[in-house]
């Protein structure tokens, strides 16, 4: 198995600073706001063909406009009717947006575009319909995963396996709280620690107890992302375990 191990944004460091200690990183800006083409395209320039990146969704799909996460400084809301966005409701503003994320993906050159979902996103007859409508329509021309928030979708697992497999979704966990519901050939996991504020710092245990859940799967990439306070030194240390 292929593991690819590395930190949700820049950890911090600069860009050169990153490249050289990482060869992964998942972006983590293109939640809040769609960056322009060029500097895209400056990003993959700059840490070279064999760097690999994933991307988060843009949150203008998944997050409807009282969602918290829009309260970041310089994050402005799509233009539109505020009531047609988020929630993978399948309306043409939410295609549309997800039309952006593919022009932006590929630019990158992302592997795979990760597609988070706010807590108060429940499993409920209209969200679950949403997901369905929303992933059966748009084109997906990279490995696309879903992060479900809320611990309703996980209460009858044997059905969400079978929804995200009809869907060709990979399920976005952090393996210290959960095991993914379905494994094919790749693995999504994103590590926030133990703690809720983020700041844990993960034991050399846990380093190793990471490693046995990763291996214990029948499959050929595992993308590691750290997304706590520590994650830079936590991911290295992770990489020098592995090595």
């Amino acid at each position: 198995m292929k593991i690819i191990v590395g930190c949700s944004g820049s950890a911090g460091l600069s860009m050169a600073a990153y490249k050289s200690a990482f060869s992964a990183m998942e972006v983590q800006s293109t939640f809040y706001r769609l960056p322009k083409l060029d500097t895209v395209k400056s990003w993959r320039s700059f840490f070279g063909e064999q760097f690999v990146f994933t991307m988060k969704a843009y949150q203008g799909i998944t997050h409807r406009f009282d969602s918290p996460t829009w309260k970041k400084k310089n994050v402005r809301f799509p233009e539109g009717d505020p009531e047609k966005f988020g929630g993978l409701q399948p309306t043409q503003e939410n295609f549309e947006l997800w039309e952006k994320v593919i022009q932006f993906a590929k630019a990158l050159k992302a592997e795979f575009v990760v597609v988070q979902l706010p807590p108060s996103f429940v499993k409920n007859q209209e969200n679950l319909g949403n997901l369905v409508a929303f992933f059966g329509s748009v084109e997906k021309p990279f490995e696309v995963g879903v992060e479900l928030r809320h611990t309703s979708w996980f209460e009858d697992p044997s059905e969400l396996k079978w929804i995200l497999e009809k869907l060709s979704l990979v399920d976005v966990t952090d393996p210290f709280k959960r095991d993914p519901v379905s494994v094919g050939d790749t693995l999504y996991f994103r590590l926030h620690g133990l703690a809720k504020n983020y700041s844990y710092k993960f034991t050399d245990g846990d380093l190793k107890l990471l490693q046995k859940r990763i291996e214990q799967f029948d499959a050929k990439k595992c993308y590691v992302f750290f997304n706590n306070v520590n994650m830079a030194t936590d991911a290295k240390r992770f990489i020098e375990l592995l090595a």
